[in-house]
C-alpha cells in the first residue's frame, strides 16, 4: 500500500507537538474533502483546544493569533457578512494531517468588527497540515467545518504559533 504523501512529515509533526510516538495511522472518511471554498467571516482571533500533549492528560490550550488579523477564519456554512472565497490550491490539496487535539472551540473578528466566539462539540477535532501551514477542524473525521490559515500560523513541538 503506497503511504499517503506527507504522512512522514505529518507523524513527525504530531511526535513533535505532543512529545510521544504516535499510537496509530487513521483514516478519514473516504468522501471527506477539504472544500474548494469557504465562508470567510473575518480574521481569525484564537483557537481553543484539548491535548494530552506532553502526556501529562488533557488539558485544554489557547492559542491566541500572533499574526492577527492576516490569519483568516474560513467556515463551512454562510454567517452575516461573510464572503464566498476560494480555499488556495495547496491547503485544498493536503493529503495527510495531523491530530492536535479535540476543538473546543475558536473565534474571529466578523465583518463589522465584532469578535465572534464559537464553541463546538466532542466531535470535532483539530488537524493542522504540515505542507499547506493550515488547521482545519473536522466533524466526525468526515467533514471539514472550518479551515484557518494566513499569516506565520504554524505548529511547533511547543504548540500552535503564529
Amino acid at each position: 500500500m503506497t503511504q499517503p504523501k506527507g504522512l512522514r512529515q505529518a507523524v513527525e509533526v504530531f511526535e513533535d507537538f505532543h512529545s510521544f510516538d504516535h499510537r496509530n495511522v487513521g483514516a478519514f472518511d473516504s468522501r471527506m474533502r477539504i472544500p474548494a471554498a469557504v465562508w470567510v467571516s473575518g480574521p481569525c482571533k484564537y483557537v481553543t483546544y484539548k491535548s494530552d500533549k506532553w502526556n501529562e492528560g488533557m488539558h485544554e490550550y489557547i492559542h491566541t493569533v500572533t499574526s492577527f488579523p492576516r490569519v483568516k477564519m474560513g467556515l463551512s456554512v454562510q454567517r452575516p457578512g461573510s464572503q464566498r472565497i476560494a480555499v488556495p490550491k495547496k491547503i485544498q490539496e493536503v493529503e495527510a494531517l495531523t491530530f492536535i487535539g479535540r476543538c473546543t472551540g475558536y473565534s474571529y473578528v466578523d465583518g463589522d468588527g465584532e469578535p465572534v466566539e464559537a464553541t463546538t462539540s466532542a466531535q470535532h477535532e483539530w488537524y493542522w497540515s504540515p505542507s499547506a501551514r493550515a488547521l482545519f477542524v473536522v466533524q466526525s473525521k468526515r467533514t471539514v467545518k472550518a479551515v484557518v490559515w494566513g499569516g506565520s500560523l504554524n505548529v511547533e513541538p511547543r504548540g500552535i504559533v503564529g
